[in-house]
């Protein structure tokens, strides 16, 4: 097995600044019920959106996932504008269908259609409460 250390966090060698989109505000872990009724406490994923520097949602920006959750490798590739319309022009993507607790294995961040980064990597933190088994991500620019 592969150990958790090699996933552990770790602290960007560029500055904050360095790449065009930053998170914006602060990551939020909601119930997923609210957007998923009929899913109740078997589902767990995450959801967010990308601005641009006026505060308009962008679409078809594309949102890297990546890491190791629930002892498997994660390396998804999904398009802003083909969430569920709860989030507008946004993104989601399904990590399970039980909550589950990870620290720091799993992160999400914005790439270009060459896979180059747009964002550092934003290392998550997922919990088995169902009432916060949604993360809400949000991306802006800044240049």
């Amino acid at each position: 097995a592969t150990p958790v250390t090699s996933w552990a966090r770790a602290t960007p060698t560029e500055p904050y600044d360095y790449y065009p989109f930053v998170v914006q505000g602060e990551i939020e872990a909601i119930d997923s019920s609210l957007m998923h009724p009929a899913e109740g406490c078997s589902w767990q994923g995450l959801a967010g959106q990308v601005f641009n520097m006026r505060g308009a949602p962008v679409l078809y920006v594309g949102v890297q996932i990546g890491g190791r959750f629930n002892g498997r490798d994660i390396n998804e590739y999904i398009l802003t504008g083909y969430g569920p319309d709860y989030v507008e022009y946004g993104f989601e993507y399904k990590l399970g269908e039980q909550p589950l607790a990870s620290d720091g294995t799993l992160w999400v961040r914005l790439v270009d259609q060459q896979f180059l980064p747009l964002s550092h990597k934003v290392y998550l933190t997922t919990t088995t409460d169902c009432t916060r088994n949604l993360i809400l991500v949000n991306f802006k620019q800044i240049k």
